[in-house]
């Protein structure tokens, strides 16, 4: 089952999975690559679902802020704000699913990885809601993985630093 959620890669195996190994580029050009990148994401918003991109030509008149992905607001925003809903994190935890399972693109797979990992983090904290089958443990040990990446913004770090506390508290319970 664990595969359906972290598509079979075990806690130990994110770090490699988060290297990035970019063809003929030094650590140090893909880790700028890498944080430039995930900064992009965060600021951006969630793409339009396609259904909703298929029936624009019939509701443009109508087209409002509600059908929007996240009323338009930055990603980054959303996930750091504690009332965001459990349906908005879900669907970015999704959204960060689909964009780790991108094999053309190193730098969008460990964004989206990041990504996903953020969302658990804020269910977590604000939700008090586990939203993946990972154990505390295998969660604890991931958000330590990610917060120590060289490339990962300070408040993403952050956000990651209190997820891992708080599962590591839960694990030893």
């Amino acid at each position: 089952m664990d595969k359906d959620t972290t598509f079979g890669i075990k806690p130990e195996g994110l770090a490699g999975l988060l290297g990035i190994a970019m063809a003929g580029k030094s650590k140090a050009e893909t880790d700028r690559v890498a944080g430039e990148l995930l900064r992009a994401r965060l600021a951006g918003t969630l793409p339009l679902d396609t259904a909703v991109v298929d029936a624009l030509p019939a509701i443009i008149g109508r087209l409002n802020k509600e059908l929007v992905p996240l009323s338009g607001r930055p990603l980054g925003e959303v996930l750091a704000d504690p009332n965001t809903d459990p349906k908005t994190i879900k669907m970015i935890k999704d959204f960060g699913k689909k964009l780790a399972s991108r094999k053309d693109s190193d730098a969008d797979h460990a964004a989206g990885v990041v990504i996903y990992y953020a969302a658990i983090a804020s269910a977590l904290l604000f939700r008090d809601e586990k939203i993946t089958q990972h154990s505390f443990a295998s969660l604890a040990c991931s958000f330590d993985l990610l917060l120590n990446k060289p490339w990962m913004p300070t408040e993403l770090s952050r956000h990651f630093s209190k997820a891992r506390k708080l599962c590591k508290k839960e694990a030893k319970s």
